[in-house]
């Protein structure tokens, strides 16, 4: 099955930005492929949302100052689940 990122243009504007402290992804399985989505959280988030347990995280602290280049190999551990990235 295929692997997407659901708004992965402004998921990529978000990263290069870096407005942001911690963002949280999940994956869900959506006809014949998965998707994966994210929002953007504080630093002291910790948990549930909405009754899902979120799948990985990545902190600000982590992943700051990226070129376009390390933002495409990014999105691409996310897309397959890299275990360097920091998971719940």
């Amino acid at each position: 099955m295929r692997t997407i990122i659901r708004d992965s243009q402004n998921l990529k504007k978000t990263l290069k930005e870096g407005s942001w402290d911690k963002i949280i992804f999940w994956e869900e399985e959506k006809s014949n492929q998965f998707e994966i989505t994210w929002t953007i959280v504080s630093s002291g988030y910790a948990g549930e949302q909405d009754g899902n347990n979120p799948d990985m995280s990545i902190s600000r602290s982590n992943y700051y100052n990226l070129t376009g280049k390390e933002i495409e190999t990014l999105l691409k551990n996310i897309r397959y689940g890299h275990p360097s990235l920091c998971s719940f």
